[in-house]
């Protein structure tokens, strides 16, 4: 055993070993590659622990690392304390790493879930979402009246000039040095402070798509071949496509609205929003829809937003026949069965990839981990 094993916690240990089984398993079931060996002169450090971890005004208790100042206390930091004081919930583990000039810790809560208290939106129309890089998102519905149009901030590109200004100072100076580590700083904090407006601009439009309607379409775009682009590689991460697909995701259960995953394969952009026909092809600099049968003219987007829209009322009318005749329909672009779309049901006895991916990740939570019945989970930021 080594001479430093004791000068940890043993949860330390733990739950490295935990992410070392959680890479292997997704290696095996083909989700990533082979897990890389992690240097500490590359690796950004990180910890868990779940033993002791104590929320007071202003500090954070951890176990063995002892009482550290909160140098960002907020309102949410508040609410939970109070929920905590109740016993309305729970701290089981705090994940502590360190990013962008700062130490910041991940608490991961369990609580009660309360569904007198938050009503699910019920009488708002059913809308789809174009997600793209011109415009952030395109909320319409399906009969071509557009609810909503965010614009995309594009703050990477926006702040460009500065990145390559500070990333050309760090090149510049001698590594190790005390003005490298001053430039590296300069820049760390120029990166967290583009990451954070376009976290705030992702939780604002989500919380505003599943609070305000019942049903919400979006399409299940291929972001990482999209990424690869040249041409539209930057744009695609400057919009964080992947990451809004997410946080609707999560956030539809927590508002009690509804998320449907249209197919990937689905002519959102190609098909008109009147007469349903659809074109052969539409290149990406043709900003205009326009019909040749019906004579319609629209935003592209605006199209491809009432299409999905049309897509999700679809889905409910299919699934209310169902249920009438008895039967229950499992939509592949369902985000509770994650795997590629179809446009019909699934047929009983087919054995899809992405049933056989689904069963393969049941078994990934380590054993002794429980999940408490009518309770639900989140995680609080707060940054040392």
């Amino acid at each position: 055993m080594a001479p430093w094993y004791a000068q940890y916690p043993s949860e330390l240990y733990n739950f490295a070993f935990r992410d070392a089984v959680a890479a292997h398993r997704n290696f095996l079931a083909g989700r990533a590659r082979f897990p890389k060996f992690k240097s500490k002169h590359r690796t950004p450090p990180a910890f868990s622990v779940c033993y002791t971890v104590k929320l007071d005004p202003g500090e954070l208790t951890l176990s063995r690392v002892g009482t550290v100042r909160i140098s960002a206390p907020d309102s949410h930091q508040a609410d939970l304390r109070r929920k905590l004081r109740r016993g309305r919930s729970r701290i089981t583990s705090a994940r502590v790493y360190f990013r962008h000039n700062h130490w910041w810790a991940a608490l991961a809560v369990e609580y009660e879930v309360s569904s007198s208290k938050r009503r699910p939106p019920t009488n708002g129309p059913v809308v789809g979402v174009d997600a793209g890089l011109k415009s952030q998102a395109v909320v319409a519905g399906s009969d071509g009246v557009v609810h909503r149009i965010v614009a995309g901030e594009r703050h990477y590109r926006t702040n460009l000039a500065k990145t390559k200004r500070l990333s050309k100072t760090v090149s510049r100076r001698q590594r190790g040095s005390t003005s490298y580590h001053r430039a590296l700083r300069q820049l760390r904090a120029h990166q967290g402070a583009i990451a954070r407006r376009r976290a705030d601009d992702l939780h604002r439009l989500t919380k505003m798509l599943t609070s305000t309607y019942p049903l919400v379409c979006v399409e299940d775009l291929a972001v990482k071949a999209i990424a690869m682009s040249p041409r539209l590689g930057m744009a695609t991460m400057d919009q964080a496509l992947g990451e809004l697909r997410r946080q609707l995701g999560y956030k539809a259960e927590r508002f009690g609205s509804r998320v449907v995953v249209a197919d990937r394969f689905f002519p959102s952009s190609k098909a008109c929003a009147g007469c349903r026909a659809v074109k052969a092809k539409l290149p990406l600099d043709v900003r205009t829809y326009r019909c040749e049968h019906c004579a319609m003219v629209c935003d592209r987007d605006v199209n491809a937003a009432a299409n999905l829209a049309a897509y999700g009322e679809t889905v409910l009318v299919t699934e209310a026949l169902a249920s009438l005749m008895g039967h229950q329909i499992t939509w592949a672009g369902d985000p509770d069965r994650p795997g590629p779309s179809a446009t019909r049901p699934r047929v009983r006895g087919h054995k899809s990839h992405a049933r056989r991916e689904g069963s393969a990740g049941q078994s990934d939570c380590p054993t002794g981990e429980t999940a408490l019945a009518e309770a639900g989970s989140s995680q609080q930021l707060v940054r040392i």
